[in-house]
């Protein structure tokens, strides 16, 4: 494998490993911290649901108080004044004070009701709650839930006094509000939320619900709660229970994930955003990495070319680099080489003349030598030739005088 691909796949392989390093710890990050924010925001929206109904029962109690200290309500109570009815007891004086419900029970137990008919505008003498109202036995200041059927009123009873306090009681005063999708949507308003009443009923319950009981829903519990939920929405059950002590109503606020939504659309962003990061970082790695072996490829190129001419010989060509790094000093050590073998060729070459120059002469030398020597070795055959011959004339004077003193 090539360095250039080598070195794009390892630093590729690095930029991606980072990023998801950093997209992973941001995720957790930002769920971790969405998910500490919506549970703050479960815990508040609970405790306003509650606070709401609180506020809404305080309210129906204070006006409650406020009639049941009324000297002609006292008065009629006891039979004493009949025109209360039919100045105070009306259909806009009741839908004022945003009641339904109206009840007025006598010491003898005799119970006068009335209730308002918002469609038709009109006050009815009678009202389906009377048997539960009749049931509760009221004698003094009470407020909660009772049921009829499917149907649910939240009511406030006070004794009928004086306005100074001083008069015995002449009865119950009973104000209630029903709590239908018209409550409902005030309840919405108020906690801008959705809100429904349902009859309680655990088998209901989805498993997705922050539940509280009336009594302690300020104080809830880890274990009382759980905090599966669907993508969009959280819904809290509020138990109320009716004023017997039973647990007869749910309140169930429906609100928007807001924390867990911006979560989403914030971890979509950063997914987008490192996607697109990575591919642009992917980019510029493997340009900056084309353009820099571009360039060590052109020395190495030159580096190779140079070197297959110091191989074969050529010292001639000069190799300079404007790199100042180890390809740099490569190529400084491979020219100081290159100066060294053409000097070391030049002194060779200057010695190898020198040394052809003293053979030619040594060859002269001993080219006149071999003349002299010829010479020489001529001279000399030619005196044998010639001792051999006056050797062979003295043998022959030595026989003519051997032969003429025989004579004698």
């Amino acid at each position: 494998m090539r360095l250039k691909t080598r070195s794009i796949i390892i630093t590729n392989t690095a930029i991606i490993i980072i990023f998801l390093i950093a997209y992973l710890l941001s995720y957790k990050t930002i769920s971790e911290n969405s998910r500490i924010l919506e549970e703050k925001e479960n815990a508040n929206n609970l405790n306003r649901t509650y606070e709401a109904f609180n506020l809404r029962t305080e309210n129906l109690d204070t006006v409650t108080q406020d009639w049941s200290y009324w000297d002609d309500l006292h008065a009629y109570a006891l039979g004493k004044d009949p025109s209360f009815a039919s100045i105070y007891i009306t259909f806009t004086q009741l839908s004022n004070l945003k009641l339904d419900y109206l009840a007025i029970i006598a010491n003898n137990n005799t119970l006068q009701s009335y209730q308002v008919d918002y469609p038709d505008e009109e006050l009815l003498l009678s009202s389906s709650f009377d048997q539960e109202i009749s049931n509760i036995n009221l004698t003094e200041a009470r407020s909660g839930i009772i049921r009829s059927g499917d149907r649910f009123m939240m009511i406030s009873a006070k004794p009928i006094t004086t306005s100074d306090g001083t008069g015995i009681p002449s009865g119950i005063l009973v104000f209630g509000r029903n709590l239908d999708d018209k409550e409902a949507t005030n309840y919405g308003s108020l906690l801008h939320m959705d809100v429904a009443f349902l009859p309680y009923d655990p088998s209901l319950l989805p498993d997705s619900a922050y539940l509280a009981t009336a009594e302690n829903a300020t104080a809830i519990k880890e274990t009382d709660t759980t905090t599966t939920t669907t993508t969009t929405t959280t819904t809290y059950y509020l138990i109320i229970k009716d004023i017997q002590g039973k647990d007869s109503l749910m309140l169930a606020a429906t609100t928007t994930r807001d924390y867990f939504q911006t979560a989403k659309a914030g971890i979509n962003i950063l997914i987008t955003s490192i996607i697109i990061l990575t591919i642009l970082v992917l980019i510029m790695n493997n340009l900056l990495i084309y353009l820099f072996f571009k360039k060590i490829n052109l020395q190495i190129l030159l580096l190779t070319e140079t070197t297959k001419k110091i191989i074969s010989g050529d010292y001639s060509t000069k190799y300079s680099t404007i790199l100042h790094d180890e390809i740099g000093e490569l190529s400084g050590k491979l020219e100081e080489m290159r100066l060294q073998l053409k000097k070391y060729k030049e002194e060779t070459e200057q010695t190898n003349i020198d040394l052809e120059g003293k053979i030619r002469q040594r060859t002269k030398d001993l080219e006149e030598k071999q003349k002299e020597l010829e010479k020489f070795n001529k001279f000399l055959i030619g005196r044998e030739l010639f001792m051999a011959e006056l050797k062979k004339r003295n043998n022959e004077l030595e026989q003519a005088l051997k032969q003429a003193g025989g004579k004698r």
